[in-house]
């Protein structure tokens, strides 16, 4: 799956469009399908 990932602080540049491996849930997960997200600056 595609993911916009960040691996250290900065702004928009720093963040990265990789392809990661789809997580497989564990016992008693979930997976959700996600169709949109917020970012906040705290959150970085």
């Amino acid at each position: 799956m595609r993911a916009i990932r960040i691996h250290e602080h900065g702004g928009p540049e720093v963040l990265r469009y990789e392809e990661v491996p789809v997580p497989e849930p564990a016992r008693g997960e979930a997976r959700v399908k996600v169709e949109a997200i917020g970012l906040n600056f705290l959150d970085t």
